[in-house]
């Protein structure tokens, strides 16, 4: 789950990162599972989804590049308001590139706990 990704918001170019901190913070903001999605529903649509995920790329961003977090959730509403629909799906493909690499990784280590076969210890 590494997905580093520029797109240009709010007149600048940003980078986004999508990991496993991404994901974590993700999970928090959204109140879902570890490696969940929330669905999307009257109350949470589509831009809602690429709000929380932008926001949560950018914030894995300034984590791993040292620098203080000073983007707000308001920020970013305003910044994808403007984005064009590429943009939109450059992100939308990075996020669920990178919850496809976590689920890997994630049932490895299942199968790795509980014994199951499939997975060799070299």
């Amino acid at each position: 789950m590494n997905g580093l990704i520029e797109i240009t918001m709010g007149g600048e170019v940003r980078t986004l990162k999508f990991g496993n901190y991404a994901l974590m913070s993700y999970n928090v903001l959204t109140a879902t599972d570890a490696g969940e999605t929330k669905k999307l529903d009257i109350d949470y649509q589509m831009i809602d989804f690429v709000r929380d995920v932008t926001y949560c790329g950018l914030k894995n961003y300034y984590k791993i590049s040292k620098r203080t977090f000073d983007v707000t959730l308001d920020d970013v509403t305003n910044w994808i308001d403007d984005m064009d629909l590429s943009n939109i799906q450059i992100v939308i493909d990075a996020w669920t590139k990178s919850l496809q690499s976590s689920e890997y990784i994630q049932n490895g280590f299942k199968a790795m706990s509980s014994g199951e076969e499939g997975i060799k210890k070299k």
